[in-house]
């Protein structure tokens, strides 16, 4: 009102024609009042008077520029033609797109269509980009589903998880069904997904110094997939599904993938043979077996300098020393011999020999040698028989002399070949003799060949085929001197 008094003051004594109607005048239009028509004002400040929403203060929220707000914002053209003062609006035939529409976005000039506070992040030329992924729903919006709020989700009943199925460009969500509140991922609804599976290439070759790719796929759940490989040392990376390995010996790898948005995860292993590279056997661990027999001691291992070998030097309590390596399909070749005593000592006589089929709970294979028939101190009445047996052991606490080396079943143990069974079965192991073995763990059961410097050449095969996969290791029980030795794995072919 100010600015009009001030120009109709100074136009007194002309007056200016107004042919838009806007209620300012064309300056370049200007009479004595006498000479005036009805359709002119006392005043020339129409910057346009050919177009009504042109005129000062047109632009209320820009009210001291002479702009064009035709779609009448408050924010005037931000390209305008001559003459005609340029206002900040990117967009002047949309009233939803104007500076400050995106209320969460500042500093943009975006379209908000659907007033959630969130600009359109596909607008027309000129427009800023937003962050709207559907900018025709206001219940669709960075942040809309607050319990999966790093999404672009749509949360249509509120109940805080995105639509699993969206339209196209919009985040998938976990809400199985969008339309009703008391369906989330909370209340344990998640039945629309497909298990997610999760496919590896169970067994890869390599030779020493080589590298090879790992492939792990994944199917079913969201499709929203996060990876991870471990060990992680000798992987380029381990956040993706198929990193590039190169370990320095048969390494297995844990990779596992979780689905966030259908909250399940699956995982699976995979392992890496290095052709005829001795495994480092201080990174193997000792199980113990859960019997603690007064008369004997605890194990004390000794290993090489190099790693390739190791030897249980005390008479102790039943352990297995295990190898983090999984064989599927796979076998594992190495040397067990039992070093001799000094002189004027006896040669101890008891078991040494192969576990396999090792998860971290559960069964077990356990192959037992024994240097001679005894009883055993702290263990009954059983009489111990010499020779070699194989047996399917229940579980790794509170095992009884029974169930690891006894010729029968019981509660915790099942004999599987006794060494009558076994084409050899009744030889016993000598000390100072050197023993090679390859162990075979396939799908159709075990293998186990053995050969000695003393002329031993025998093969046992177990049918039993309830544990498909597991790692091996070394087992030994009141057996000093124990030793295993050179230990490499292969894949099948």
């Amino acid at each position: 009102m100010e600015m009009e008094m001030e120009m109709e003051m100074e136009m007194e004594e002309r007056m200016c024609e107004d042919k838009d109607g806007d209620g300012y005048g064309d300056p370049d239009t200007c009479v004595d009042p006498a000479d005036a028509g009805p359709q002119w004002v006392g005043n020339d400040g129409d910057c346009d008077d050919g177009n009504e929403y042109t005129y000062p203060g047109a632009a209320e929220a820009e009210s001291s520029l002479c702009a064009k707000d035709e779609d009448a914002d408050g924010y005037g053209d931000d390209d305008p033609i001559n003459g005609v003062d340029a206002g900040a609006d990117c967009d002047d035939t949309a009233i939803d797109t104007h500076p400050g529409a995106a209320e969460q976005e500042d500093g943009l000039c975006a379209r908000d269509r659907d007033d959630d506070g969130w600009g359109d992040e596909d607008p027309k030329e000129g427009v800023d980009l937003g962050r709207d992924c559907d900018d025709g729903d206001a219940n669709t919006h960075p942040g809309a589903a607050e319990a999966q709020d790093e999404l672009c989700a749509k949360d249509g009943d509120g109940d805080g998880w995105g639509d699993h199925d969206p339209p196209v460009g919009v985040d998938p969500g976990g809400d199985c069904d969008d339309t009703n509140d008391e369906v989330s991922p909370d209340s344990g609804n998640i039945e629309c997904y497909d298990t997610l599976v999760l496919t590896v290439t169970r067994n890869l070759s390599i030779d020493a110094g080589d590298e090879v790719q790992l492939i792990a796929e994944a199917s079913g759940g969201s499709g929203s997939y996060d990876w991870w490989w471990e060990p992680g040392e000798s992987l380029d990376s381990s956040g993706v599904s198929d990193p590039f390995a190169h370990p320095e010996r048969s390494t297995t790898y844990e990779v596992s993938v979780e689905d966030d948005v259908a909250m399940s995860s699956a995982a699976e292993t995979v392992t890496v043979h290095v052709s005829e590279r001795p495994l480092d056997l201080t990174e193997c661990e000792v199980w113990q077996m859960g019997l603690d027999i007064e008369d004997l001691d605890t194990d004390e291992w000794e290993y090489e300098e190099s790693g390739e070998g190791t030897c249980q030097a005390k008479n102790a309590d039943p352990s297995a020393l295990i190898c983090n390596v999984e064989l599927y399909d796979a076998r594992v070749a190495g040397e067990i011999h039992v070093h001799g005593v000094s002189d004027g000592e006896e040669t101890d006589n008891d078991w040494h020999g192969l576990v396999w089929g090792v998860q971290d709970d559960g069964p077990f294979y356990l192959f037992s040698w024994k240097g001679e028939g005894q009883t055993h101190s702290d263990c009954g009445d059983t009489v111990f028989s010499a020779g070699m047996r194989v047996k399917l052991i229940e579980g790794w606490s509170d095992l009884s002399c029974d169930a690891l080396v006894g010729d029968f079943n019981n509660n915790e143990s099942e004999l599987l070949l006794g060494p009558g069974d076994i084409d050899g079965g009744d030889q016993v192991w000598k000390p100072e003799v050197e023993y090679s073995f390859e162990l075979e763990h396939a799908p159709d059961g075990s293998t186990l060949k053995i050969r000695g410097s003393d002329g031993l050449d025998t093969e046992i095969f177990v049918a039993d085929t309830s544990i498909l996969s597991g790692r091996f290791g070394y087992f030994h029980f009141s057996q000093s001197n124990a030793c295993f030795e050179r230990v490499w794995t292969q894949a099948n072919d």
